[in-house]
């Protein structure tokens, strides 16, 4: 019975031109070892419009490797990815509210970052705030916390001379695509990822010059980059 729904949704999402949807359905039942279908637009911003907040209870500060086991609880990283991110000179920044634990944290990186879940390799010399893992206790959503850490993170991007800004968000993170809209970022780069087996497939589109640009690779890139 759930394989023919299954397949009835395949057909639907077919027959309605829905091609992204109908990959990622397959996708997301098949091992990713297997089979990986992702699809993603990379924002931009000259400014972040994150208004300050008055007696605001939330408290941000810059994570250390100290806090590794903090970031775990939060948001289910690896330790190791985070140490190796920590020593790759990507930042991490942690709100808490009233004096309490950790419930929230964004991370930002300024170089060459290689984002794994949609195979993009992209860098942004040290002109751009590249903001990614960004995560909110569900408990403590609605409260402007992640407002209060993107307020912090834009000002240390401010002392390193630094003053652009770029997300990535996936096509199924509606919510999230809103916010940074709102807070002023715009499409620059769309991209499509497939991988089968050891093989991937990154397609990206640039908004600015409408060019596309497709790499096939089986290997990961080396040298000094974020791996994310």
């Amino acid at each position: 019975m759930k394989f023919f729904k299954f397949t009835g949704r395949l057909l639907t999402m077919l027959s309605r031109g829905e091609f992204t949807s109908m990959m990622f359905e397959i996708s997301r039942r098949l091992p990713p070892t297997l089979i990986m279908f992702n699809k993603a637009v990379l924002l931009r911003s000259e400014v972040i419009d994150v208004p300050p907040a008055e007696d605001s209870p939330v408290k941000v500060r810059r994570a250390t490797s100290e806090d590794v086991p903090e970031i775990v609880r939060i948001g289910g990283l690896a330790p190791d990815h985070i140490e190796s991110m920590l020593d790759s000179g990507a930042v991490c920044f942690m709100a808490s509210e009233n004096g309490g634990p950790p419930l929230a944290y964004t991370w930002s990186a300024y170089g060459r970052c290689f984002i794994r879940g949609v195979g993009y390799e992209h860098d942004f010399e040290g002109k751009y705030d590249y903001s990614y893992f960004n995560f909110t206790l569900p408990e403590a959503r609605g409260k402007g916390i992640y407002r209060a850490i993107k307020r912090v993170s834009a000002e240390y991007a401010d002392s390193l001379g630094i003053n652009r800004f770029s997300a990535l968000i996936e096509f199924t993170n509606e919510y999230s695509l809103k916010l940074h809209e709102k807070m002023g970022y715009e499409p620059f780069i769309d991209i499509l990822f497939f991988k089968l087996l050891g093989l991937r497939i990154c397609r990206s589109r640039n908004h600015d010059t409408g060019k596309s640009q497709t790499r096939l690779f089986i290997k990961e890139p080396q040298g000094n980059i974020t791996f994310i």
